[in-house]
């Protein structure tokens, strides 16, 4: 259902794609590389999953939207809305729409997990699954983010653990069951009692987001080649030219391949208000993340081997610049 009181029809179409049609009352803030942004996130997520949308049909998405205070979208089969764009997580509600009848944990845990988004520098509160179950929505008393966070390392876990099939098998068992019948469900399909499927994963450390979120669309970006031991990544970048997102915030992203793993000098320049984050591709097992705020700031952290994503972030309408160079401190090979 759409979130919020506006009016769908004052908004205009200001794209459509192969595979999705935006509406927006602010399409010239809009910037230059959002709508392929989108496209190839799907394209990547439809492959991942093995699931498409259905022929002759697309994706309807509305830009901006409020959806409350806490909410930065809403989706509902084939719609979806957001405050910012473009919002990955409604887009994987989209695709995996005829499943969004499962429970909190599984309808909320697998999008988070098939989704990008930005870091806010917090650290939530871990939620165990078997509370999370046992309603159709986050427990009362922890913030909204908390929820949605455990929901996904969960997620993760059993993507890890049974792969991206299985994921998507439990979602379709538990789509029309209750609370009380979700531990015979997931145990159906994992062949795994739930109770003993819960100490495996109590078992294991606390996943931070850089981990548990697969970063689809950050991973495969554009790879920048190192020079000896060294990658530089300096951009040029706006809003109008070769950024994804809006004029309220924007940005660009670079992989980078580490090895072999070390110690790696980190030093950020930019802009005023431009910031940069790297992030690690491994998932749980070896998860790092760095925000890079300050202008002229050095970091020295140990990197192991690996694919990482640079972005570089902005906002407004003019240009902006920035460089990340990452050294390493590893004696090279012969």
């Amino acid at each position: 259902m759409a979130c919020g009181g506006q009016d769908p029809d004052e908004y205009k179409r200001v794209y459509e794609g192969e595979s999705i049609a935006v509406y927006s009352t602010r399409g010239e803030d809009i910037c230059a590389r959002t709508f392929t942004s989108m496209e190839g996130y799907l394209n990547t997520l439809q492959d991942f999953t093995g699931v498409s949308i259905p022929q002759d049909e697309k994706i309807i998405h509305y830009w901006p939207w409020s959806c409350g205070d806490e909410l930065e979208g809403c989706a509902a089969h084939l719609t979806s809305y957001s405050a910012v764009i473009p919002h990955e997580h409604e887009l994987a509600h989209n695709i995996l729409a005829h499943n969004l009848g499962a429970p909190f944990l599984f309808r909320e845990g697998s999008a988070v997990v098939l989704s990008g988004a930005f870091f806010d520098g917090g650290d939530p509160s871990a939620i165990d699954p078997d509370e999370l179950a046992a309603r159709n929505g986050p427990p009362d008393g922890y913030p909204l983010v908390d929820s949605y966070a455990s929901a996904a390392r969960f997620n993760r876990f059993l993507l890890d653990e049974y792969g991206v099939g299985a994921l998507l098998e439990i979602l379709d068992a538990t789509s029309s069951t209750g609370p009380d019948e979700i531990p015979a469900s997931v145990t159906t399909v994992t062949g795994v009692e739930w109770t003993t499927l819960l100490a495996k994963y109590r078992a294991i450390d606390i996943c931070p987001e850089i981990g548990y979120r697969l970063w689809l669309t950050e991973c495969s970006a554009p790879t920048v080649a190192p020079i000896e031991n060294q990658w530089e990544i300096a951009e040029k970048f706006s809003c109008e030219t070769n950024a994804i997102g809006s004029v309220d915030k924007f940005w660009i992203t670079r992989t980078i391949d580490i090895d072999p793993p070390g110690e790696h000098e980190i030093t950020f320049v930019a802009d005023p208000g431009v910031y940069a984050e790297i992030g690690s591709c491994g998932g749980c097992s070896a998860p790092l993340y760095v925000g890079l705020h300050e202008f002229g700031s050095t970091h020295t952290i140990n990197m192991d081997a690996g694919k990482y994503f640079v972005r570089i972030l902005g906002s407004g309408e003019h240009s902006s610049r920035a460089l990340v160079r990452i050294t390493s401190n590893t004696p090279q090979g012969p």
